[in-house]
């Protein structure tokens, strides 16, 4: 085996523990719930803290090959300098009763961005489904409104389609509190539906029905039997070409 061969290998081999880095991150850090009071919910999605601990760790390999010349011990320190770098993210939703407000910001990759909706403006709180490795299921919550969904994290992750249900009910619990307007009285507005209808179709289209029916389960009030059946008349609609499944 040649050097570039010797390269190329442990560039891949590298790859794929980065990917391994990346699915792990997924189930360690969750969207979650960090304050709530009468007045303030506060959901985060962060994984600076790990993102720390893998600097951190680079640093003794980067000493050995900076001050000891070791250059062997270059692509672990590379490593984990990458993981820290992909780690390198939060988001911040802070639900304002008070002024019926939802300030959020953003860092990912040492970029920062920032926004504020209405509770008015808000049709309903999405579930997003896309595939995993090994045939898991990964999600995410999206605020949904008549000018798009706004993700609450910036990648999906894993944790099982119940968590993410109840997480969404506790945040329409708390925007339709005090008044919300009439938009949101129905569990499922029209742009949450398109929204689940389009995370069903996803999963169809990978051949994963029994996930499908899950998901639409754990996001409204239906029995086993009408959820199949629901999932069903959507698969023949997709294989029909009535609806798009992207």
């Amino acid at each position: 085996m040649d050097a570039n061969e010797k390269k190329g290998r442990c560039w891949g081999e590298k790859q794929e523990e980065v990917d391994s880095v990346r699915c792990a991150m997924r189930y360690v850090i969750q969207v979650r719930v960090t304050r709530r009071t009468k007045r303030e919910l506060v959901v985060e999605d962060s994984s600076l803290w790990l993102a720390a601990i893998l600097a951190l760790a680079s640093l003794p390999l980067w000493y050995v090959v900076i001050v000891l010349g070791k250059k062997g011990s270059l692509f672990g320190a590379a490593f984990f300098l990458l993981c820290a770098f992909i780690g390198l993210r939060k988001s911040t939703f802070v639900f304002d009763a008070d002024r019926r407000l939802v300030n959020w910001r953003e860092l990912r990759y040492l970029k920062m961005s920032s926004g504020c909706i209405a509770f008015d403006a808000i049709t309903d709180i999405g579930i997003e489904a896309a595939s995993g490795d090994a045939g898991s299921t990964n999600y995410r919550l999206t605020i949904l409104t008549a000018q798009g969904p706004i993700p609450l994290s910036s990648v999906y992750s894993g944790g099982g389609s119940e968590k993410y249900a109840s997480l969404r009910e506790q945040i329409l619990a708390f925007v339709k509190h005090d008044g919300a307007p009439a938009a949101m009285a129905s569990a499922a507005s029209a742009e949450g539906v398109a929204n689940l209808e389009s995370s069903i179709c996803a999963l169809l289209k990978q051949g994963r029905k029994i996930d499908a029916i899950r998901l639409l389960r754990s996001t409204s009030n239906m029995g086993l039997t009408e959820a199949t059946r629901r999932v069903t008349e959507i698969e023949e609609e997709v294989g029909s070409g009535e609806i798009s499944s992207h």
